[in-house]
This record gives C-alpha cells, sequence and structure tokens, in this order.
C-alpha cells in the first residue's frame, strides 16, 4: 500500500499538482489504499477551488496512514497543498515532519525534493533551514 501513495504522489506531481478528473479517477480506482484516495480527492477539490474541503480529505490522507513512509508522501503531498493555498508556514512544518520520517525510512528520492521545498519555502518566510 506504501507503493500505492507514493504512486499517486508521484501522478501529482507529474500533473504539475494541477490533476485532471481522469488522473484523480484513475488513482482512486487503482489504489488499495485510503490514504492515496484521499490525497487525490483533497488534491481535485483544491484545484476546483474548494478549499475547506480540500484540507478535511487532506487530513482524512494524513490519518488513514499505515507507516511512516506513506506518511512521509501525504506531508509532502500537504506541504504543497498548503503552500498552493498561501499557507507557508504550515507547509514549512508539513515539510519538515516528512523530512524527519525520510530521515527515518531512509527516503533520499523523496527527501532531495522535500529538502528542495524547505529551502525554498524558507527563504519565502525569511527564516533558516
Amino acid at each position: 500500500m506504501t507503493g500505492d501513495v507514493a504512486r499517486c504522489c508521484r501522478a501529482l506531481e507529474e500533473s504539475g499538482w494541477e490533476p485532471d478528473r481522469y488522473t484523480v479517477v484513475r488513482l482512486v480506482l487503482e489504489s488499495d489504499s485510503w490514504a492515496a484516495v484521499f490525497m487525490a480527492i483533497g488534491w481535485f477539490n483544491l484545484r476546483e477551488g474548494r478549499m475547506d474541503r480540500a484540507r478535511a480529505f487532506l487530513a482524512r490522507a494524513e490519518a488513514s496512514c499505515g507507516n511512516d513512509e506513506e506518511l512521509s508522501y501525504v506531508l509532502h503531498g500537504e506541504s504543497v497543498a498548503y503552500l498552493s493555498m498561501g499557507d507557508a508556514t504550515t507547509a514549512l512544518e508539513k515539510e519538515r515532519g516528512c523530512l524527519a520520517l525520510c530521515r527515518k525510512t531512509r527516503d533520499l528520492s523523496l527527501a532531495a525534493r522535500v529538502l528542495v521545498q524547505v529551502g525554498a519555502i524558507s527563504s519565502a518566510l525569511d527564516e533558516p533551514s
């Protein structure tokens, strides 16, 4: 199931974090993980401008994670979502949590993407990364 969440996160990244209906439906139908399903639906709601629904689905995705690796991908997805909603402080908090989990799970690929994001958010907030 961890693979489903990672695959969902990669598909969202490949769509430029702008998933169309086809992408969301495909992710939902192909996934065995509720965390991946909730993350895809959350991102679709975000794209449609329904911020409160997006936040609710992303919170459900986080609560549905079965292990640290799933949680790290969901936190990264949440961070990008919060940043796009204009909440850089929460985005940074989510990415720092993700980075801690990446160190624990030794997911260097995700850690590299997260470090870039943490640096960009920290610079925008004028905080040390």
